[in-house]
């Protein structure tokens, strides 16, 4: 899980939540908004776990 804060021209400060497989070191699910808030992170982890239906266990580590 990683929480990026980029600066844009037009909105100012924008996020950018992601969650990265560290085995295959893709970005499985991610969210972008204006407003840093609770819901971009469990966004971007529903589409992780959408993402890796397959699979019966996930194991997220959040540092």
């Amino acid at each position: 899980m990683n929480n990026t804060y980029i600066h844009t021209v037009l909105d100012g400060w924008t996020y950018l939540a992601s969650v990265m497989d560290l085995y295959s070191r893709m970005v499985i699910g991610f969210a972008y908004s204006k407003h840093m808030k609770d819901e971009i992170v469990i966004e971007s982890l529903k589409q992780a776990r959408y993402k890796t239906k397959e699979q019966k266990t996930l194991l997220f580590i959040l540092i």
